[in-house]
């Protein structure tokens, strides 16, 4: 399973989380080529964790713009054809990227998102994001060993519910490049 991926973490005074946040993401079963991280001009002692990983990550700092434009710089900061995001106070599962990669490589699909649980207190909810979904939601979907695949239009479906999460999206770069980036 050979894909490079770029991982994206816009941070704005993080300084408390983004530590652990690296951590779940360069502790993937299939690690990321880079982790690009955005600070977003951040007055905490972000700076000082990011050095702390040495060479492990490459970050930026910018003027504050708010996280979308973080993204988009980190996008475009980062070399791999296909970008993740994660948001610098959440953490991933070991195997996040690697079924993620599997679900692409088996279905085709050039964009991805995966459920999630909050985290409060350094307790997981048992609830995911998708198990509050409607009833009859993802119906439509076909099911795979990876996942979930649809192969038409879910649009009306997510203006009644939202089960995407920002540090759950997996994508090609042409896919990004394509829907012309983040918008905000």
């Amino acid at each position: 399973m050979s894909v490079l991926i770029s991982v994206i973490v816009p941070s704005y005074n993080r300084a408390s989380y983004i530590g652990e946040t690296i951590e779940s993401i360069l502790n993937q079963s299939l690690p990321p080529a880079e982790v690009v991280i955005v600070d977003n001009g951040s007055t905490d002692e972000t700076e000082s964790v990011l050095r702390g990983f040495g060479d492990k990550v490459r970050w930026h700092r910018i003027e504050n713009s708010g996280p979308c434009v973080a993204r988009n710089v980190g996008v475009g900061l980062s070399t791999s054809p296909s970008i993740a995001f994660c948001d610098s106070d959440d953490l991933w599962v070991r195997d996040k990227l690697e079924k993620q990669v599997a679900l692409h490589q088996r279905s085709g699909v050039e964009c991805s998102f995966t459920n999630f649980r909050i985290v409060s207190d350094g307790a997981w909810k048992e609830q995911t994001k998708f198990d509050a979904a409607p009833p009859g939601f993802f119906d439509n979907m076909k099911r795979t060993p990876e996942g979930l695949v649809s192969s038409e239009s879910y649009y009306d479906a997510l203006l009644r519910f939202q089960p995407m999460f920002q540090s759950t999206l997996l994508m090609t770069r042409s896919f990004f490049d394509r829907i012309g980036g983040y918008r905000g």
